[in-house]
């Protein structure tokens, strides 16, 4: 692993960092392409990826912590310890949901409008994310024994372990296409975000069982990502179906 890429007069550049740095330029690029195609001003664009990432990073960081309390509480310090990885993708969603709304609010522009906008690109920048959580040695999958099997020895492991940062980044690539197919089909506006919701959600259910995630006694063996992944399924698939047989029968 490359945890640290180089040293600048002593201080420590981690690759983590440097891959949210590139995942968020790229995804500003397909954001300003996308926004002529949605009639929204380049400005708006702008900043509402700036707000974003504050939010989304602050909404993952937070649910990462309070994913691992026990840890945090001893090691207080390495909560505001970004560049070392520890995001949670659901705290994320949350985050940027909630600058969505508020920023919304104040531009009095529809959630709608912008929803379908930064559905392709949350996806993928969260593929970007997932490459620094390979270099960084987080997000590591269980013990195999198969040929690609990755020893995160930075870590203190000595036998291979799944890639699943590399899993995750491979399905989300995958699921963009689907994405770009429903794009056209799609009946209602922001149905293309819920759509991709729903997507990775899928994504991450999977991933999960090659990951190396604590389950919860209570659900079966899954892990909290996956009940969460299945909650968010049940709530917004339901949802879409109601949506799209309403606008059948007014046609």
């Amino acid at each position: 692993m490359h945890k640290i890429i180089f040293t600048i007069h002593g201080f420590e550049i981690y690759s983590y960092a440097i891959m949210m740095v590139i995942g968020f330029l790229i995804c500003l690029l397909i954001l300003q392409k996308r926004s002529v195609k949605y009639q929204i001003p380049v400005e708006v664009v702008m900043d509402l990826a700036f707000y974003l990432v504050i939010g989304g990073v602050l909404g993952a960081r937070l649910i990462y912590v309070l994913q691992n309390i026990p840890y945090y509480s001893v090691n207080i310090w390495e909560i505001f310890n970004l560049r070392a990885g520890g995001l949670s993708w659901h705290g994320a969603m949350l985050g940027g949901i909630l600058v969505l709304y508020l920023y919304t609010r104040k531009k009095k522009i529809t959630m709608a409008q912008l929803f379908d906008l930064i559905a392709p690109v949350w996806m993928f920048g969260l593929s970007i994310g997932r490459i620094g959580c390979f270099l960084n040695g987080c997000c590591y999958g269980k013990e195999t024994r198969l040929p690609w099997g990755v020893i995160f020895r930075e870590d203190g492991f000595s036998t291979p372990r799944h890639p699943t940062q590399l899993y995750e980044m491979l399905l989300i690539w995958l699921s963009l296409p689907v994405l770009y197919l429903l794009e056209k089909k799609q009946k209602f506006p922001g149905e293309l975000l819920w759509a991709s919701i729903i997507l990775y959600a899928m994504v991450r259910f999977i991933v999960e069982f090659f990951r190396e995630s604590a389950p919860l006694p209570w659900a079966l063996g899954l892990s909290a990502a996956q009940v969460a992944s299945l909650l968010s399924v049940a709530l917004i698939l339901p949802y879409i179906i109601y949506r799209r047989k309403k606008l059948d029968e007014k046609n």
